[in-house]
Formats: C-alpha cells, sequence, structure tokens
C-alpha cells in the first residue's frame, strides 16, 4: 500500500503522481504504441461504438451511415450472431473505412448460451461446488484462456472481426479456483485475463476491449466500455425495467405485451435525482481515470446507459466526452435510428470529431472556471483545450465566447 500527500495541484497532481506510479511498474502502454502494432487502432479513435439491433443488423444501414457523412463508425453484433450475415456487413464496413466488432464473455461458463464444458470448467470453490451467483457460473481463469486460444483463431478463420469487446473480463473481481484441475489463485486470474486479451490484441491484430475496467489489464486493452457511466448513482426507479431472459438465454429484455419484446437497453429511462446530482453532474465529477489513462485507453458509456438511454441528458452525456476526450456510446434499433438520425450525425461531428482529434492525447489538467463548476477547461498535449460550458448562462473568459450548453476550442 502506497500513500502520497500533497497540498497542493489537487485531483490533477494525485493523478499524474499515479500515472508515475504505474510507469514505474511497467504498466502502462500508449495508444501510440498499440496502434503502431495494429493500425486499426487509429480507425477506432474518432468513431462512435455502435451496437445496432434488429434491421438494422444489415449493410443498407451501414450505406445510411457512410450517406450521412460518417467517415469512421465501430460496428458491434452481439453474441450467437450469424457467420454469414456478418461477412456480408464485414464487406461492407471494409467499403466504408468502418470497423467490425464481435462480442464474448470469457467469465461466464453458461450452456444455455455457450458452447462450454461448464461443470469441468467452472471456477470451484474450497468445497467443490461451482462458483457463481443469480444463476450464473464464472469460469476458472485458466480454462477461459485455453479456450481463448482455440476459439478467438476459430472466429477469425470464419469472419475476420476487427474488433472484439470481451464482457467483464475488467470489470468482475478476480477469483480462485480449488478445483485440483486447474487450481488457480487471484493473482493466477490476473495473469489468464491478461493473457486473454493478449490473444486478441498481439496474436489476432484485433482491437480488443473490455467493461468498465480495473488497471490492472490496461496496457493489454484498446478500449472500455463503461466508464463514462457512474453504476453507484443510476437511481432504483431508472433500474426497474422488468429483466427477463429470452429462450435461448439471449439479451435481457423488457415484456411490452404477450409476444412482443424489446431489448430493455433501447427504452428510454427518465433522469433520477441521484442521477442528476452525481453521475451526471459537472459539480462533482472529476476526471480520474482520464488524468491518468486517456492516451493509454479509449473510453465510453456503458452500453446499458448510452449516450441517448436518457434524452433529457443526452446533451450533457455529449459534452462529457469533450470534455474528457472520449467516444459516444449509441446503442440502437431502426426506431431510435429514425427518430434521432439528425441528432446522431450532430453528435458525430462534434464529439467523434473532436476525439479524432486528441484520442491518443495525454489530459494534462483539468479546471474549473467558474465556481459553481458549471464552466471546465481541459489541455491535451497536442497543445490544445476544450472549455465546455454545462451552464445556462453564455461564458466569456480564458479567451474563449461559448454558448449555453456548448464548447469551444483554442489553442
Amino acid at each position: 500500500m502506497v500513500y502520497w500527500f500533497t497540498a497542493q495541484g489537487g485531483h490533477v497532481a494525485l493523478a499524474k503522481r499515479y500515472r508515475e506510479y504505474v510507469r514505474g511498474q511497467g504498466r502502462f502502454r500508449t495508444l501510440r504504441e498499440k496502434a503502431a502494432a495494429n493500425p486499426a487502432l487509429e480507425k477506432c479513435l474518432g468513431s462512435p461504438q455502435i451496437w445496432p439491433n434488429g434491421e438494422l443488423l444489415a449493410p443498407e444501414f451501414l450505406d445510411q451511415l457512410a450517406r450521412a457523412g460518417f467517415a469512421r463508425a465501430t460496428i458491434m453484433l452481439q453474441h450467437g450472431f450469424d457467420a454469414e450475415r456478418a461477412a456480408a456487413l464485414l464487406r461492407k464496413t471494409r467499403q466504408h473505412g468502418f470497423l467490425l466488432g464481435r462480442y464474448d464473455n470469457y467469465n461466464l461458463a453458461r450452456k444455455s448460451e455457450w458452447d462450454y464444458r461448464s461443470d469441468l470448467d467452472a471456477a470451484k470453490e474450497p468445497d467443490g461446488k461451482p462458483l457463481g451467483r443469480g444463476g450464473k457460473i464464472f469460469t476458472c481463469g485458466r480454462q477461459a484462456w485455453e479456450r481463448a486460444l482455440l476459439q478467438q483463431h476459430a472466429d477469425l478463420a470464419a469472419v475476420r472481426y476487427d474488433v472484439q469487446f470481451m464482457d467483464t473480463l475488467l470489470s468482475q473481481r478476480l477469483r480462485e479456483c480449488w478445483d485440483p484441475a486447474h487450481p488457480a489463485s487471484r493473482e493466477d486470474d490476473a495473469g489468464y485475463r491478461r493473457a486473454i486479451m493478449a490473444v486478441a490484441s498481439r496474436q489476432c491484430r484485433q482491437v480488443t476491449g473490455s467493461e468498465d475496467g480495473i488497471d490492472y489489464g490496461f496496457d493489454q486493452t484498446d478500449f472500455l466500455e463503461g466508464p463514462m457511466t457512474l453504476h453507484r448513482f443510476i437511481d432504483k426507479p431508472m433500474r426497474s425495467t422488468v429483466w427477463e431472459e429470452t429462450a435461448d438465454a439471449g439479451p435481457a429484455v423488457r415484456r411490452r405485451g404477450d409476444s412482443d419484446t424489446k431489448d430493455f437497453k433501447l427504452l428510454p429511462a427518465p433522469p433520477g435525482e441521484h442521477y442528476k446530482a452525481y453521475a451526471i453532474s459537472e459539480a462533482r465529477r472529476v476526471p480520474l481515470l482520464e488524468l491518468v489513462y486517456h492516451d493509454s485507453v479509449s473510453t465510453t458509456s456503458h452500453w446499458r446507459w448510452s449516450n441517448m438511454r436518457v434524452p433529457e441528458m443526452w446533451w450533457k452525456a455529449d459534452l462529457f466526452n469533450i470534455l474528457y476526450g472520449n467516444r459516444p456510446m449509441w446503442f440502437i434499433d431502426r426506431d431510435l435510428w429514425d427518430r434521432y438520425r439528425a441528432r446522431l450525425v450532430e453528435s458525430y461531428r462534434k464529439v467523434c470529431g473532436w476525439n479524432a482529434r486528441v484520442g491518443l492525447d495525454e489530459m494534462l489538467a483539468h479546471e474549473y472556471l467558474t465556481a459553481d463548476r458549471s464552466v471546465q477547461r481541459t489541455r491535451w498535449s497536442s497543445g490544445v483545450w476544450v472549455v465546455v460550458n454545462f451552464g445556462g448562462k453564455p461564458f466569456r473568459g480564458a479567451g474563449v465566447e461559448v454558448p449555453p450548453r456548448d464548447f469551444a476550442i483554442s489553442k
């Protein structure tokens, strides 16, 4: 355990001191270093992370994105997607210069969803029982790594995906396994998870990502889905959607009628009081992760709480992306695309345009320009600044003029 105290510099100084500590341990790799080994990573920067659903899972949607002015997009496919359809989408992404990615989860051993030998591969408690909760069984890290070695190369032989998202790998706690056939300590588990990501990024040359993020694996991953979402401050009424599992153990859905179901992540959520006061509050949030790791991992919101999930606060989610230099997350279907197309194009132009400019930069500084913290500024290693005005009045100062709910860039 290391403690470090300072009377000057505030949260920026503390974050930069931790950055030095990580570098000293040899665990820091920049996105530039990662992109040198896998140039596709640079296409990921400046692109929205898009999880299309239903009718949008077709080449025509990619044509529509291109006609709307999208030069970059990362298109993600959920688990179990048909290889033939994926190959058709891959051809279209190549045509437009987009990236195509896939989902996997090496942490869970669910026979109904994955081709696991779940009883054999599960992590075991000291009494020999499979480790799990909520109907889910957790896989031993060693067994997950062995599966990853086989499956990732086999999947690429069928469809040459550019991106792989490995759910829960960097979000769930490390586990021990007491199975005498494959024992593992928590330190072993961390090593196996790092090795799984290295298979994707270094052997398969895929842009590699995981959920949320525990930083023992940041040097092996390129992006994280979730750090822009503060899960602890999502109000209970916002989570009141009824979760069910489809017959094939697919995504959780909310029942809308006797036979009509819709993935809950597509449904709008009203902003709760804790959400407004903490999760999306410019007065309380600070970019600690970005001050340490912005030039090492690219981050987005969680797919459960994508930028437009709370429509009333969408504008603020985009402004936080700009202030922090991050990419937007869109979990959408045909209804949302048709309803919000102009708004999505605007978000792409503003948020992704800025991320393309500073996506490889270190965030050097973050400061408040007003007493109520409604106006903030971040400084970047390429020599640019961005001033974001979350407030309801124009801001004039620091060499810029910023309308309400807007931003300005300066050098």
